[in-house]
């Protein structure tokens, strides 16, 4: 996870005293950022991992297992909204680390599922409560990073996607090892162990965060100043905030640019969720018989692994060169 730390620059701004800021805010930020979305998105597809044994301990059909994914995202979508809101009126530190240890139990919770209708009330907690984590964090990334800025400080930060999807494949792999132990199923101790860091991080979140760079303590007030410049340069661009209220917010809602990356955004994470939760047990019903979960795992890791390379590769692109539309 160490390079998600690295400063963000561009040739325009060498010399200038905004590239030290923003090296400064994006190695405070971002690595820390980064490793919350790796906690976020391993309690949401380490299903596919604890699927492997846990639909024989439950006796679930694979049309049971699809629905409790299913559930998952129907209160992911339903909560998202109304969860940004609340983040643009309660405050990024207060809300971001309380939905980062309400989810955390929420995931560790899944240990004592016993059938597919408690499976089913458990992944619906977990999709309430992940819901505002995602949209809250990158509103929360247009506080602090200019435009200019923005394509790759988003690319660092999602990269956390395709990590945790390829890493955390072999990790869970690992873990599944351990049962029998203390008593507990291979999945029991994934959720566990997957589920309570998630509850630690969000009580870091508290003390480490700030709402707004004026809050921030480790930015002297020319920094500061410098960094309120290039935000404020951006404003005849900026969105509507989720404070927005009436007919106007719901024109946005169904503005042909919204509308129109919400249906790329659906297709990408349609994609994107289907190989992470169904490509262990797709590895596992053509892989040689007795072929370890471990080895599911590293095989798991492979298309990721070109993804975030590829994610990296195209935002430092994109800004460089300052086009969106064909990116």
């Amino acid at each position: 996870m160490h390079h998600t730390t690295a400063p963000i620059t561009t040739a325009t701004t060498t010399g200038n005293p905004q590239q030290a800021v923003m090296r400064k805010v994006s190695r405070r930020l971002l690595g820390f950022l980064f490793a919350c979305f790796v906690l976020s998105f391993l309690d949401r597809i380490n299903i596919g991992f604890a699927g492997l044994t846990m639909m024989g301990d439950l006796g679930l059909s694979s049309t049971q297992f699809g629905m409790a994914t299913t559930l998952f995202y129907i209160a992911y979508i339903a909560c998202g909204i109304p969860s940004n809101m609340a983040l643009a009126k309660v405050g990024a530190r207060k809300w971001i680390g309380s939905l980062m240890i309400a989810w955390g139990l929420a995931s560790t919770a899944t240990l004592f599922a016993t059938d597919a209708h408690s499976l089913y009330l458990l992944r619906i907690l977990v999709g309430i409560t992940e819901a505002g984590f995602l949209p809250g964090v990158l509103l929360y990334l247009t506080f602090w990073f200019p435009a200019a800025y923005r394509a790759r400080a988003n690319a660092l930060f999602m990269i956390a996607m395709p990590f945790t999807a390829g890493f955390g494949s072999a990790l869970s792999g690992l873990i599944l090892g351990l049962d029998g132990t203390w008593g507990l199923h291979g999945w029991q101790w994934l959720f566990l162990l997957e589920g309570m860091p998630s509850v630690i991080m969000g009580l870091v979140v508290f003390y480490y965060l700030n709402d707004k760079p004026q809050q921030a303590h480790w930015l002297n007030a020319q920094e500061k100043q410098h960094l309120q410049h290039a935000l404020a340069a951006d404003t005849p661009a900026a969105t509507p905030t989720p404070e927005d209220k009436g007919p106007s917010l719901l024109r946005e809602m169904l503005s042909p640019t919204v509308l129109m990356f919400s249906l790329v955004y659906f297709c990408l994470v349609n994609t994107l969720a289907m190989i992470a939760v169904w490509t262990p047990l797709i590895i596992k019903s053509i892989s040689a018989a007795g072929s370890s979960n471990s080895t599911i795992g590293l095989l798991a890791m492979i298309p990721q692994v070109c993804t975030i390379i590829g994610m990296l590769v195209w935002g430092l692109h994109s800004d460089r060169t300052r086009e969106r539309k064909w990116h």
